[in-house]
């Protein structure tokens, strides 16, 4: 993965219409980073005669109930870091 550098105020520059800067404080420089992944999720067994008849859409039921958990698992980790200054690499 790539990110750009922070944001610094000092390449801020005073400009004049018509006028070109006489030199670029500033240079676009991506720094490469390497992270580890992790995949998170969860999982249901559904029967043979339920995913045969699906008299329920329960595929339907079931992306929705993992799409709340996931939200609220998601909603759990920036609650820790902004009140507890805590980040996923704390909880491994």
């Amino acid at each position: 993965m790539f990110r750009s550098p922070p944001a610094d105020v000092a390449n801020v520059i005073t400009l004049t219409e018509g006028t070109p800067p006489s030199n670029a404080p500033y240079k676009l420089i991506f720094e490469f980073i390497t992270r580890t992944l992790q995949q998170y999720g969860g999982y249901a067994q559904v029967s043979d005669i339920v995913d045969e008849t699906e008299f329920l859409n329960t595929g339907e039921a079931l992306m929705e109930k993992f799409g709340e958990e996931a939200a609220l698992w998601c909603d759990g980790l920036i609650r820790d870091a902004c009140i507890n200054g805590t980040t996923l690499a704390d909880k491994r």
